[in-house]
Order: structure tokens, then sequence, then C-alpha cells
């Protein structure tokens, strides 16, 4: 990749990034308070991704046992 492109797209996603952050800060948040442990936010996320990645795979990787 061109270093000069990467410098130049990289203050733009500063504040889609901080939203982002924002958001699954909250979340967690509320997942805490409503008596989750951290593990399930985690693990949805992962699963989110993953799918978000490869969406033929499934929800099938689970660090908790849970699909």
């Amino acid at each position: 990749m061109c270093i000069r492109a990467l410098k130049s797209a990289f203050p733009h996603t500063l504040p889609i990034f901080a939203g982002f952050w924002f958001l699954g800060l909250a979340y967690g948040v509320y997942m805490n308070v409503s008596g989750f442990s951290f593990l399930y936010p985690s693990e949805l996320c992962i699963k989110v991704t993953l799918n978000a990645v490869c969406p033929l795979r499934g929800t099938t990787i689970s660090p908790l046992g849970i699909s």
C-alpha cells in the first residue's frame, strides 16, 4: 500500500473509530451493569467480526462453547 494514501486517509477514519469505540464501551458497561461477564460481549464481538469477514463460516467458533 502507498504510505501517502494511508497518511491521507487516517485522519478521516478517526471520528468513525471514536464513534465505534464509544458504542463498544457503552455496550460493555451496560452488559456489566446487567450482570454479565465481560466474556459475553467479547464473544459477540468475535462472532460478528468472523461473520463479517467470512459469512459462510457461520458462528461455529465460540470461545465459551455457545453457538
